[in-house]
């Protein structure tokens, strides 16, 4: 395939993935939950104060990349909801570049990484044909990697997240350019390896800034440096038994075959990452968090819950997804049906080759990464008992499922070339017709099931707490000479400012925040009604309780209860 096709393909697929992550984004989702209002309330209070955490503590603790890069938001266009959410769609937009980038030095690994083997090492059919396609430049490899990041660019669940103020977007961003990096600087000359390699460094160090669920990521590499060394023992063992050197040895080892790279990629990790590990040692309950109370080791049947909770991550994918409106159409599958297919068909084909290889002794690198990598960021998932399944904790695997998908796609779409040879006439219009169909049918259904079914389905709407915003808006709009109390009479994690008042808060304190209209609103817990003076106020309790406004009618008589969308009890 041409360059320049293979440069117009990338480009509208990016293109495509900038219009689903970018479309509508100021009305789409609507609402502002409070676990990503926090997020915008902490970003303008560290542009405020100048003051910008490693960690943030509150809410069940946030790692700080994702705060920092809202900040950077707010400081170009302002404060607002859609700026508050437009840097997930950024990142996920990157992401699907990066999935392109990575896919290819992945494909390529699996030529360039024979070599550490001894030359007698046989390899399989399927890498034979694998590497003498990369050697001509021919467009299987390019196909797996344009494939992937189509499949990823037009995935409901990434644009989901791509759209949502949830730090967790950065996990599948870090994980996929980090890779990337780390292959790129394990393939190429000692030179150009250095910046690929710190470059890998930083993104995996990064990665611990972002999501409790990526501190597993950083095993990825690790296995990776055990495949290296599996396939690097025969030449080690040539070399042991030529009697040579210490000296000798370590410089044919670690400096001419470059073992120093993995050096330096965990040196970068450990310095990037160390300031949050010094911060998580001097508090060391910050480290845990919330992962405690939920983990599967809290359950009475420890054994009982980890199965449960494996079978339904497994089942997420094809049967049933996440139940929660905000990351998902409740309960449907997390990829698209012909698209989970294909999945499941990648899937298969990498096991089946993994074993041939073991058998073989032949090189299987390609499906080696693949397998670690979505077993691993399983994990986060499937040791905890709460929520399951649940989109967020397993949003690192989001990556590799849609490689399995392209690699079951180009298996297909293989085996169908064949048969069709039996056709010359048609062969090729009947191919390019099928590819169609299978690469246009999720790309509409994802479409429609976003920007229709689940955009303009109710229970988005109270996902997202639009009440909260609707209430927010309705506060900017009073006069600033009356007095705002907001009663906070729903449970939610407490928040230290204002003073423990409970997470549900964050919606409102964050719209009044955009119009900086915060000076004359208290915020109340049901117990502290007696703090209300009498004055020109308005009182509204986020969730309706008659007992409150008898109590209000009590102290305030002449207080008047208007009902619109909310109930408001009004001071004269």
């Amino acid at each position: 395939m041409k360059k320049s096709y293979i440069f117009i393909i990338l480009l509208l697929i990016l293109i495509l993935a900038g219009f689903f992550r970018l479309w509508k984004i100021k009305t789409i989702p609507p609402g502002l939950y409070p676990d990503e209002a926090i997020n915008g309330n902490d970003a303008l209070l560290s542009l405020e104060n100048n003051n910008f955490k490693i960690f943030y503590p509150e809410n069940n603790g946030r790692e700080g990349l994702y705060i920092w890069l809202i900040t950077l938001s707010f400081k170009i266009f302002g404060a607002y909801i859609w700026s508050l959410r437009i840097i997930s769609a950024i990142i996920g937009t990157f992401t699907t570049l990066g999935m392109y980038l990575l896919v290819k030095a992945l494909m390529e690994s699996s030529k360039k990484w024979e070599s550490w083997g001894n030359k007698t090492i046989r390899q399989s059919s399927s890498e034979k044909k694998l590497d003498a396609e990369l050697r001509s430049a021919t467009p299987r490899a390019e196909w797996i990697a344009l494939l992937s990041a189509f499949f990823l660019a037009i995935s409901f669940w990434h644009i989901n997240f791509s759209r949502i103020g949830f730090r967790a977007i950065l996990v599948p961003f870090c994980l996929v350019w980090g890779i990337y990096f780390l292959l790129k600087g394990l393939n190429t000359s000692n030179l150009k390896s250095i910046l690929s390699i710190t470059l890998a460094g930083i993104f995996f160090g990064l990665g611990f800034y972002t999501y409790i669920a990526f501190r597993i990521a950083i095993l990825i590499p690790f296995f990776l440096m055990l495949y290296q060394m599996w396939r690097y023992w025969p030449r080690f063992k040539v070399m042991l038994s030529d009697k040579c050197s210490m000296f000798s040895l370590i410089k044919k080892t670690y400096i001419r075959d470059s073992w120093w790279r993995w050096d330096l990629f965990f040196i970068v990790v450990i310095l990037v990452a160390l300031p949050l590990g010094i911060y998580f040692f001097q508090n060391p309950s910050d480290f845990i968090g919330r992962a405690s109370g939920v983990s599967v080791f809290a359950a009475e049947n420890p054994i009982k819950e980890f199965t449960k909770s494996a079978v339904k991550t497994l089942a997420m994918f094809n049967f049933y997804g996440d139940f929660n409106w905000r990351h998902n159409y409740s309960g449907s599958p997390m990829i698209n049906w012909s698209v989970g297919i294909l999945f499941i068909v990648g899937f298969l084909i990498s096991i089946r080759e993994i074993i041939k290889a073991i058998k073989n002794k032949t090189s299987f690198v390609v499906y080696y990464m693949l397998i670690i990598w979505f077993t691993l960021m399983l994990l986060p998932a499937v040791f905890t008992a709460e929520g399951v399944p649940h989109a967020i904790r397993t949003i690192g695997v989001i990556p590799v499922i849609y490689i399995f998908a392209s690699l079951g796609l180009v298996w297909f779409m293989g085996k169908l070339q064949k048969t069709l040879r039996k056709y010359p006439q048609k062969s090729k219009l009947l191919f390019n017709m099928l590819l169609f169909l299978l690469l246009f049918q999720p790309t509409i259904s994802n479409f429609n099931k976003y920007f229709f079914k689940w955009a303009n389905n109710s229970n988005v709407k109270g996902a997202f707490r639009q009440d909260l915003v609707d209430m927010g808006n309705y506060i900017n709009s009073i006069p600033s000479g009356i007095q705002k109390y907001i009663i906070v009479n729903e449970p939610g994690v407490p928040v230290p400012y204002p003073n423990g008042i409970p997470m549900p808060a964050q919606t409102i304190m964050f719209i009044q925040n955009t119009k900086n209209n915060k000076k004359q609103t208290t915020y109340l817990k049901p117990e502290e009604l007696d703090k209300i003076e009498e004055k020109p106020s308005i009182v509204i309790p986020i969730k309706y309780d008659e007992k409150i406004f008898e109590k209000l009618k009590e102290k305030f008589p002449n207080g008047k209860i208007e009902k619109n969308s909310f109930v408001i009890f009004e001071i004269k």
